[in-house]
């Protein structure tokens, strides 16, 4: 049987790996390494997935796990918008696979589920080399399982028409550049308005722990920057911005 390799556009360098541990600690180590703007791999098997906080979970096989290299050149308090760029990206790739009447639905800030049950994650990475910059995108997509019970995968959801690994990443290659270009000439809020179309979480309650506290209260919904409004239980309104779940500093605003 002859592999066939995705068809991708020209501005992307792609990587078939066969498999690795943790395709996320994977890219970002190439990242470390030099590996340029537009290296984008492919992982026909990965052990685990690296969430937030640095835990690793167990994943099992038959899913899309895809990652890629960008070298930004915004400001870095542009870089977590990159992660509803991402979002969006892979919900109009799945989309474009899926019947009409599933309900694919946007999670703050990097998850994509089905009636609620995740369907598929995206974590943004970043570092600096010297003058370079760079960030790491890694997305997973439940296509045959998901790695958990309160999950659930294209699969289960679409039968028989659920898109093989290959096809849906090629779809998420081509829309995410894009609108990244759209990003780049239209800056958050056109992205936004995209991702708002499947967002849900106005009214949801929510539950932050943090170094410095916990914030338990009800979303009112995201802001024009992104972030996360809570109404807390005290009554006071917190901004939460994305970079919570990138592990990156300075996450969390409060106004009166």
């Amino acid at each position: 049987m002859v592999a066939v390799t995705p068809a991708l556009p020209a501005a992307y360098d792609l990587d078939v790996l066969a498999g690795v541990p943790c395709l996320r600690d994977h890219v970002v180590d190439l990242a470390r390494s030099g590996a340029a703007e537009g290296c984008i791999m492919l992982a026909r098997s990965v052990e685990s997935r690296r969430e937030s906080g640095g835990a690793l979970a167990s994943e099992p096989p038959g899913n899309l796990h895809a990652a890629l290299v960008l070298e930004p050149e915004g400001p870095p308090t542009r870089d977590a918008e990159i992660l509803f760029v991402t979002l969006v990206s892979l919900g109009a790739a799945i989309a474009t696979h899926v019947s009409p009447m599933t309900a694919l639905g946007y999670g703050w800030p990097n998850i994509l589920h089905v009636a609620g049950m995740p369907l598929a994650e995206a974590w943004l990475d970043r570092g600096v080399d010297g003058r370079r910059r760079w960030i790491t995108v890694t997305v997973s997509v439940n296509v045959a399982a998901a790695p958990d019970d309160d999950g659930i995968s294209l699969l289960e959801a679409e039968g028989a028409a659920a898109p093989d690994i290959d096809t849906l990443f090629e779809t998420w290659a081509r829309e995410f550049l894009r609108w990244i270009n759209d990003w780049d000439e239209r800056g958050l809020p056109h992205v936004l308005g995209a991702w708002r179309q499947r967002a849900d979480i106005s009214g949801q309650p929510v539950a932050i722990r943090h170094p410095g506290g916990d914030i338990s209260g009800t979303a009112a919904g995201v802001d024009d920057h992104g972030h996360l409004l809570v109404d807390a239980v005290d009554g006071r309104r917190h901004s939460l911005a994305p970079d919570l779940f990138l592990d990156w500093d300075e996450w969390l605003e409060e106004s009166a």
